[in-house]
């Protein structure tokens, strides 16, 4: 077990424990162990991270820790805090590019890598390249597992039986893998190499 592998077990108890105590009172109690346990050791995962992709991909990585609190302003749900905890890496703090993911929760531990969501002129140009370029095959190859498309249908100009028509349907990408206790930063960085090929050939075409 790696120094940040006490991250996953924390994480899953403390978030175990909130989903069934979410309330302010609850969270001030217990602040000081979210700090202790979870962001402190998250903080130094995600600068390991950060200079390993930095590394790898030749460019300077900034991460980010999302916050606690939910923004229940337009949620019908209104527990105040998030039940898991999510990490992302960009190249330079870019807004528009792609992200790398970890996330853990009491359900799941969770690796990605992809765009959140596509501007207007980015959609336009990802159906371009599912269709004309060698995108679908390199997807296929990563064996990781692709977020549901959020269109219903097939996009008008195109046949509704396209042979890319998931891909046609999607307004954002995602490509993710499961993740296990122990070795993390290991299963981390062998997610990032295997979507490397992904994003050489696709983001130079979403910039």
């Amino acid at each position: 077990m790696t120094e940040f592998d006490t991250i996953i077990p924390a994480a899953q108890d403390f978030y175990t424990r909130l989903s069934a105590n979410n309330t302010k009172a609850w969270w001030q109690d217990h602040k000081d162990e979210y700090d202790a346990a979870l962001k402190a050791p998250a903080k130094s995962l995600m600068a390991d991270i950060s200079t390993r992709l930095g590394a790898l991909y030749d460019e300077p990585f900034k991460s980010k820790l999302f916050r606690p609190n939910r923004d229940v302003r337009f949620s019908k749900v209104k527990t105040p805090y998030q039940t898991h905890l999510h990490m992302a890496w960009t190249i330079n703090g870019a807004d528009h590019g792609p992200g790398w993911f970890f996330g853990v929760s009491p359900d799941y531990i969770r690796i990605g890598w992809g765009w959140m969501e596509f501007s207007s002129r980015q959609v336009g140009t990802w159906r371009d390249a599912v269709t004309m370029t060698k995108i679908p095959e390199l997807l296929t190859a990563t064996g990781a597992q692709l977020s549901k498309p959020e269109l219903k249908r097939v996009p008008p100009g195109f046949d509704k039986d396209h042979a890319q028509a998931d891909h046609l349907r999607r307004k954002s990408l995602a490509l993710w893998v499961d993740g296990t206790s122990t070795g993390i930063v290991d299963q981390m960085m062998a997610h990032f190499e295997t979507v490397k090929p992904v994003h050489t050939e696709l983001t130079p075409l979403l910039a």
